[in-house]
């Protein structure tokens, strides 16, 4: 395994091969020899080695900067524009602010210190992993239970405010009418039910978006606030178990945001379509009425069943992701290897400084 670094000076000083020292001749040596195919060239040597030194990503990085700039530039509308320049912005300065935090750790990093780190970190292990993989056992129970309750209760309230505006589209109407004349004169008279069918459908419709809005909004809403608990709860069993002087604490932020981010969630999606006997318009009378105001009812019903039924599958598809994470491996194993990155970037510091600078000087030339 040849470190990034060693390859970078490779690459940057090939024609100069009589400034390498000792250990890059070294490397050089074993590149060359035991992998001869990869090597045998200066063309496959130069590519290879910019591999290794994973230049490579870097540059596709600014080159997905420059080519979603050039998008934006071509867009015509004006607050279309402005829109994704703004994000565009965001993201490049995000990357500018990642970068210089990078070159600031390189900078005020002491190696010992480092490697302080790493020990301790494989003797609080064990411990920690115990007590961090319960209280993620507990915060997963408390998901269940309130963004359950919170869907449903939401989706009830929605149900009833419907059920009442149909029962306020309900009314009754009375016709009169007299047979006979004289001594036979007789009087009639009939009530019937009336109902705006067209006032209904727009509520069922309106319903019918709202439920599904409510579902997958309100869901993305909650997770968004959980991940924050999670992120607390990470941070405060670690600093809990090693302390704040045997940890980076910024690092420790890094790593739990990466492996939150990297949890992938089931998504919800409700839609429901009106059966066409419901999609009328206009007053209905008599039979008509009653038949519709009986459809519209048995309609309330199976929606909410079927809206019950699109909540508890989420949330079991939810779970099910969630539990088959072991968050204490996922923590200490990326933690781990950020620490590993940071003590080889120590190791070859001046090249590594080096690098990170020409990176960040690029990204602030986009972004200008």
């Amino acid at each position: 395994m040849y470190s990034s670094g060693i390859c970078y000076s490779l690459l940057k000083k090939f024609d100069q091969q009589e400034s390498w020292d000792a250990n890059e001749k070294h490397v050089w040596k074993m590149l060359s020899t035991q992998y001869k195919d990869y090597f045998s060239t200066k063309e496959s040597a130069l590519a290879n080695l910019q591999k290794l030194a994973n230049i490579e990503n870097i540059q596709q990085l600014l080159e997905r900067i420059r080519e979603k700039k050039e998008s934006i530039l071509g867009e015509k509308k004006t607050n279309f524009l402005t829109t994704k320049n703004k994000g565009l912005q965001d993201y490049n300065n995000a990357l500018i602010k990642h970068m210089q935090e990078k070159i600031a750790r390189v900078q005020d990093s002491d190696i010992d210190e480092v490697k302080k780190q790493k020990e301790n970190l494989e003797n609080i292990q064990t411990n920690a992993s115990i007590v961090l993989n319960d209280e993620y056992i507990d915060i997963i129970a408390k998901l269940e239970l309130e963004l359950k309750g919170q869907l449903k209760d939401k989706a009830k309230s929605y149900f009833r405010k419907t059920r009442q505006g149909v029962q306020d589209s309900e009314g009754s109407e009375t016709e009169s009418w007299t047979t006979g004349v004289l001594f036979w004169k007789k009087n009639h008279s009939r009530t019937y039910t009336t109902i705006k069918a067209g006032f209904v459908r727009n509520t069922l419709e309106e319903l019918t978006d709202d439920v599904e809005r409510m579902v997958d909004e309100d869901a993305k809403v909650y997770m968004l606030d959980w991940k924050k608990k999670l992120y607390k709860v990470v941070v405060s069993c670690l600093r809990k178990e090693a302390g704040d002087e045997n940890l980076d604490i910024p690092l420790v932020s890094q790593t739990i945001r990466k492996v939150l981010n990297s949890i992938h969630y089931p998504e919800i999606t409700y839609s429901g379509n009106l059966p066409k006997s419901l999609q009328v318009g206009g007053t209905l009378e008599g039979g008509q009425a009653d038949s519709f105001i009986e459809e519209t009812q048995n309609y309330l019903s199976d929606l909410r069943v079927r809206v019950t039924r699109d909540i508890d599958g989420y949330l079991r598809d939810m779970l099910k992701v969630l539990k088959q994470i072991n968050i204490a491996d996922e923590v200490f194993k990326n933690y781990k290897k950020e620490i590993e990155k940071l003590e080889n970037d120590i190791n070859n510091k001046e090249l590594m400084l080096e690098r990170y600078g020409q990176t960040l000087e690029q990204l602030e030339h986009t972004n200008g």
